[in-house]
């Protein structure tokens, strides 16, 4: 597991993040490796991530995704910066989902 650590409006935020490494569900790669052209329309590199936030500030994975590590969920069109092959995406909406939620 990799942490971000970066405040969000002044206030302490913590992710931890990860490869997803359980059955793969969609043709996913590394962030350094594409998918091959006939995967994906668009022949983006995209990669499956499982997210843990220890903190719950406002679009806090979405934040820390797109701001600490430059890598915006698909479909999010506040903070994937507008790039012509997002906003084709963003048209079956953001690709985040929960598998599960826990409360201390």
């Amino acid at each position: 597991w990799q942490t971000i650590d970066y405040p969000i409006e002044g206030q302490n935020a913590l992710s931890r993040w990860c490869f997803w490494k359980g059955p793969r569900l969609l043709p996913i790669s590394t962030p350094t490796v594409p998918i091959e052209p006939d995967h994906h329309p668009l022949n983006m590199t995209m990669t499956l991530l499982q997210v843990q936030p220890h903190t719950g500030r406002t679009h806090q994975i979405r934040r820390h995704l797109a701001y600490c590590l430059g890598w915006p969920i698909v479909g999010d069109a506040k903070y994937d910066k507008g790039h012509s092959a997002a906003k084709i995406l963003r048209t079956n909406g953001m690709y985040l989902c929960c598998h599960s939620l826990e409360f201390p």
